[in-house]
């Protein structure tokens, strides 16, 4: 995909790939969501909605369900969030998934409320609780650092800075330490 910025004459100058507002990608069975402050666009929600389904199916039901999501702002609309919670009902409850949303957006917390109001069960955290959110999900150090592996590698196809993902970098250099130790 391009980014069509402008004409030249009745030509179309490309820019270069677009970049997006969201990007997915599974890690040692943990599903990471990364968002800037737009909320996604059906392609990218599709993305999410595979991912999520190749996890649903590998795991089997949804108290094996586990995402970090980091989010600036940006989240899925009301249709989106129905196709998600679609997606998991032949799994299980919503009430047993484990999901960790990563973001100092107030309005992220309207849309964690809303998701819980439809039955989901997620906790937010602020960027520099990023530990606690590991936690919360079980993640062993290892699966931590590889998870800040991508979540870095993400954060650089996600159009923007994405301010969430700040205790990113902390993480990994506290981990790090702990396993020279």
């Amino acid at each position: 995909m391009f980014a069509w910025e402008r004409r030249r004459g009745s030509a179309r100058v490309r820019l270069g790939p677009a970049m997006k507002n969201a990007a997915f990608r599974l890690v040692r069975g943990i599903g990471i969501a990364i968002h800037n402050a737009t909320n996604p666009n059906k392609e990218e929600w599709d993305a999410y909605l595979a991912m999520s389904d190749a996890t649903l199916r590998a795991g089997g039901d949804l108290s094996r369900f586990k995402q970090l999501v980091f989010t600036d702002g940006g989240g899925p609309n009301a249709a989106q969030r129905k196709a998600a919670l679609d997606l998991g009902r032949p799994f299980g409850s919503w009430s047993d998934v484990k999901v960790a949303v990563v973001s100092s957006s107030m309005g992220v917390r309207g849309i964690v409320t809303a998701f819980n109001w439809l039955g989901a069960s997620l906790r937010s955290f602020s960027p520099s609780q990023l530990d606690d959110a590991f936690a919360y999900l079980g993640v062993s150090p290892d699966a931590a650092l590889a998870i800040c592996d991508a979540v870095d590698a993400l954060s650089a196809s996600v159009s923007g800075t994405v301010r969430s993902t700040a205790g990113v970098s902390d993480s990994k250099r506290e981990l790090a330490r702990r396993a020279a130790r």
